[in-house]
């Protein structure tokens, strides 16, 4: 009954329900069938409709409906007679599987460049102060200083003695510190600069997807996506794919405050489904700043009424 796919994993949100057993199977003398064309117009109105006809449990959480259970000895579901799946999105369904698979994430190499007090280390072992250097390089460069000037501590071969020149930007009354604590102050004295895979260096850390869920108009809920040029991400491409994988209204506009910056507006809570959708274009979820405001305003206003 469920294809490929196999039977849904309950709980499931109805975004992730709707992109995974609906969408991919639509008759095929009906390819253009789309809930937005329904008189449901969303998702949740459609779910909650089957809920009141006996198909699913659901429940809502964060905004989103979630299914809970399936009903499968409804009369009617023992009743459907199956039809054979249209070739053409089950091709396109199986190409996008291979691509979340095998799918390179975008490479983010985090870069710092000696300046100041740290700088003097590179000097005295001819290293360039000008060079742009990773986490590893700076630990190489102050090891081979540790040991140019015999500073590892007798006593314990962890600790590394301070000179003048270490202890101008560790600063720290101590005598002596660990290797992880003078890489760390070593970095945090230094500028930052980080790369987008080949590409030039550019100054600041790295750059992060901003996803926040926050009420507008009332209980109107709505996902920004934000920052996604700073990745070379098509806004319009993924505003598209949103629109059908959620079965919900999104468009492309000014982010609030800042009219030279874009984002992508969601309508309704889809965090799994937004999630997927920039992890298939190589943007781990560790760099991602999550944020939910609508529920931070309903714990809120709960408050309030106790």
């Amino acid at each position: 009954m469920f294809g490929k796919t196999g039977a849904p994993e309950l709980p499931m949100p109805s975004s992730l329900f709707i992109s995974s057993h609906i969408q991919p199977y639509l008759v095929s003398h009906n390819p253009n069938l789309h809930l937005k064309k329904s008189s449901w117009k969303k998702a949740q109105k459609f779910l909650k409709e089957m809920s009141k006809e006996g198909f699913l449990t659901i429940r809502e959480r964060g905004g989103e409906v979630v299914i809970t259970s399936m009903n499968l000895s409804n009369p009617q579901v023992m009743q459907f007679e199956l039809y054979d799946l249209p070739t053409v999105r089950k091709a396109k369904r199986d190409e996008e599987t291979t691509t979340k698979k095998t799918g390179e994430m975008i490479e983010i190499r985090q870069l710092w460049k000696p300046t100041g007090k740290v700088s003097a280390v590179f000097e005295a072992v001819g290293k360039s102060k000008s060079g742009l250097y990773t986490a590893p390089e700076i630990r190489e460069v102050l090891q081979l200083y540790i040991d140019r000037e015999g500073l590892v501590d007798a006593s314990n071969r962890r600790m590394v003695r301070l000179d003048s020149v270490l202890s101008a930007f560790v600063d720290t009354a101590q005598l002596c510190v660990g290797r992880d604590v003078l890489v760390e102050r070593a970095l945090k004295s230094s500028a930052q600069y980080h790369a987008l895979g080949a590409g030039k260096p550019q100054r600041g850390p790295p750059p992060r997807v901003k996803v926040v869920t926050e009420k507008r108009q009332g209980n109107k809920v709505v996902m920004r996506i934000a920052n996604l040029d700073a990745f070379g991400i098509d806004l319009g491409d993924v505003a598209s794919e949103l629109r059908v994988v959620c079965a919900s209204s999104t468009s492309v506009g000014a982010a609030p405050g800042n009219l030279h910056a874009r984002e992508v507006l969601v309508q309704g809570a889809h965090v799994g489904a937004v999630v997927a959708c920039l992890w298939r274009r190589g943007v781990a979820q560790g760099h991602l700043d999550l944020a939910d405001r609508a529920a931070k305003k309903n714990t809120a206003k709960a408050s309030m009424a106790v």
